[in-house]
């Protein structure tokens, strides 16, 4: 079992305008701390974009240009954003489309190392069918009653990505061992793992 876990932790989790150039719309961080999910730790924005949201990413993430057009811009919380990620492990189970967006929208940001929990479960349980979250969800009988929100919704994905990945580090010794596991296929780049 793991007993040195990495600081800061956090499981990422975001929403797009699903139109080029892809401007964020919601960005979900769910702390780990030691081991477990630290709830009290995480941070939401909602992020008024640029331009329209279409429609079908309305209907994944629940957002509207209209719900949200009074809120603050990108560049308004930016800074915010990367005080708040910056020196991090990221696990998210959409590992090249979150940094893709990531360091689009945070020039020059690396994360201390990521976390695939889509390989992790692979690596963990290659005996499961599927391995898209929610059906990790279903299939491993992970305990999502605390879980803000409904299942479509980014801050449940988030904490969702955080169970899976505690889930699975009980099956490792170590987080060297955990992260060899959940390394990305391909072109994730960070400080703590070679590209």
């Amino acid at each position: 079992m793991i007993t040195a876990w990495p600081q800061p932790l956090v499981c990422v989790r975001l929403g797009t305008t699903g139109l080029p150039p892809y401007d964020l719309v919601e960005l979900i961080a769910v702390s780990v701390v030691d081991g477990a999910l630290a709830a009290e730790r995480s941070r939401q924005w909602l992020i008024q974009p640029p331009g329209l949201v279409h429609p079908r990413a309305a209907r994944v993430h629940g957002h509207t240009t209209t719900s949200l057009s009074t809120l603050l811009t990108w560049e308004e919380i930016r800074v915010q954003v990367e005080a708040v990620l910056q020196d991090v492990w990221i696990a998210t189970h959409s590992v090249h489309v979150d940094l893709r967006e990531l360091t689009t929208h945070l020039p020059g940001w690396k994360p201390a190392g990521v976390v695939d929990t889509r390989r992790l479960a692979e690596a963990t349980y290659p005996t499961v069918r599927d391995y898209r979250l929610e059906s990790l969800v279903h299939g491993l009988g992970l305990d999502m009653s605390k879980a803000p929100g409904r299942p479509s919704r980014l801050p449940y994905q988030a904490f969702a990505i955080g169970s899976l990945l505690l889930s699975a580090a009980r099956h490792y010794e170590s987080w060297e061992g955990l992260a060899a596991a959940a390394r990305p296929v391909e072109g994730a780049s960070c400080r703590g793992q070679p590209p």
